[in-house]
């Protein structure tokens, strides 16, 4: 045992850099510390198809639409049901300058459909370096109504359904392969512009935590004779799942300023949880799907910019065969801006 240990000891002293007398070298750690945030945040791009105006600070106007749902579809009967919350216009600014880029918007009362005794956190952030994009979300919802009422002729006063709750917290990473010749940040942070046109395969990974939670049927009376069991009885689903994401981004770029950003980018889950009727159900793990969808559409000079983007994420959750839940939630954002030179 005790040949073992030592040999254990010296391969861990082997891998670190030291000075005499056995000492670590706190340069040269903190150095390869440094190597691996340049990797992360910088690269060497093609200035023929990108460039920079990180040393400008642009401020921007903003307006901004959250939104959120979930769909119950039996593929048996080719019914589905679909509720949002209600949704309103958030109105703010923003300031970009070299790496550091931040967006505030408030809500302010515009357009907005209230359900009564309905309440809402909806968080959605995401950071756009020049090789990755990572994402987070955490949204709670108190209060739904039935979106395609007109499709299944449902009673009035199954419309609104104040005692539905949607609990959602979900992480992503993708990273860009291409990055040298296609910029991310250019559509959505605007400290950079795209040239020409080009594109690049994204992968990445990404968790997801979803709770449904009703105090009686999802499914009123009204439509039940349109779906089987289990969504008949359904009050409540809880989901895990861990994804494997891999797709594709490309930037049209048209007349030198105008440009168009389409992005697709699925991924394979892999998902376990439970749902609630009269009892429990478990879902044990299985394999499920997802879909992150990109777009953007604007102008982008060296002063002005503007444009509108959109972002928008559905996880599909199998709660038995034919049987299912989607949930989706993104934003759009509409924006006006302007690049200041430093002097």
């Amino acid at each position: 045992m005790h040949k073992y240990c030592v040999a254990a000891l010296i391969i861990f002293l082997a891998c670190f850099p030291y000075k005499s007398r056995g000492q670590i070298n706190a340069d040269s750690a903190f150095q390869s510390v440094e190597k691996m945030i340049q990797y992360l945040w910088n690269r060497d791009h093609d200035s023929t198809y990108i460039e920079s105006f990180r040393d400008k600070l642009n401020v921007r106007l903003l307006a901004v639409n959250k939104y959120t749902f979930f769909t119950l579809r039996d593929k048996v009967n080719n019914s589905s049901l679909a509720y949002r919350p209600g949704t309103g216009l958030n109105l703010g600014f923003g300031v970009t300058y070299n790496w550091f880029s931040v967006d505030l918007a408030f809500n302010v009362g515009i357009r907005e459909d209230k359900i009564p005794d309905s309440d809402f956190f909806d968080f959605q952030g995401a950071v756009f370096t020049t090789k990755f994009l990572v994402e987070g979300a955490l949204k709670y919802y108190y209060g739904y109504e039935i979106n395609n009422v007109r499709d299944l002729n449902i009673e009035a006063d199954e419309n609104i359904r104040s005692d539905i709750r949607t609990i959602n917290f979900g992480l992503s990473f993708l990273y860009a392969l291409r990055y040298d010749k296609f910029s991310m940040k250019a559509p959505f942070v605007f400290n950079e512009i795209q040239r020409r046109s080009a594109g690049s395969p994204i992968f990445g990974a990404s968790f997801n935590s979803y709770t449904l939670d009703a105090d009686s049927s999802l499914i009123g009376p009204s439509v039940a004779e349109f779906f089987n069991q289990p969504l008949q009885s359904l009050e409540g689903v809880n989901m895990l799942s861990v994804n494997l994401n891999v797709g594709y981004m490309h930037s049209f770029v048209i007349k030198e300023r105008f440009f168009l950003t389409l992005g697709l980018i699925p991924g394979l889950s892999f998902t376990a949880g439970d749902y609630a009727t009269e009892n429990r159900v478990p879902r044990n793990f299985h394999l499920s799907g997802m879909t992150k969808t990109i777009f953007a559409l604007g102008y982008n000079s060296k002063r002005f910019f503007g444009g509108l983007q959109l972002m928008a994420d559905f996880d599909l959750y199998r709660l038995e065969k034919q049987m299912h839940l989607i949930s989706g939630h993104g934003k759009s954002k509409f924006y006006i801006g302007y690049r200041i030179k430093r002097r």
